[in-house]
């Protein structure tokens, strides 16, 4: 939906779905879904958690520019992704890199909140604290625009 792509359709794409077809039973996977983009560039992507709910999405000017032994080489390569769950990689990371930064980031605000009173306990918790999430802001990614 944020692409605006459209399900492919088996008669004006025909190339498409006989490239992703044959590709489909070389790897012995499942046929995904398959899209088009409107878009005048080169480019294709795959999605899904697993090769039984796959999608491969493909742009126009791929299918209008590609021979079929490069259309083929595109959908093999995103079917490489689907096979080898990169999707589901590349979600589980992206979720923990932002569980680390949120983590980070209260670390590093509780200190700043909290009271700095004469109590020594208070003082060796803020440095805990702190190096907690010293460590946390080294490890998230440095993302914010």
């Amino acid at each position: 939906a944020s692409v605006k792509a459209k399900p492919a359709s088996s008669i004006q794409h025909r190339q498409f779905f006989a490239a992703a077809e044959n590709m489909s039973l070389a790897s012995g996977l499942p046929m995904p879904k398959l899209y088009v983009m409107n878009s005048p560039q080169i480019n294709a992507f795959a999605s899904g958690r697993d090769p039984k709910h796959a999608i491969i999405c493909i742009t126009d000017g791929a299918l209008a520019k590609l021979d079929k032994q490069e259309l083929e080489g595109v959908i093999a390569h995103e079917m490489s992704h689907v096979a080898n769950y990169d999707i589901r990689f590349m979600t589980f990371t992206a979720i923990v890199i932002g569980m680390i930064s949120i983590i980070s980031e209260i670390f590093l605000r509780s200190l700043w909140f909290s009271g700095s009173g004469n109590n020594s306990d208070n003082k060796k918790g803020n440095a805990i604290l702190l190096i907690i999430g010293i460590a946390l802001a080294i490890l998230a990614p440095k993302n914010k625009t």
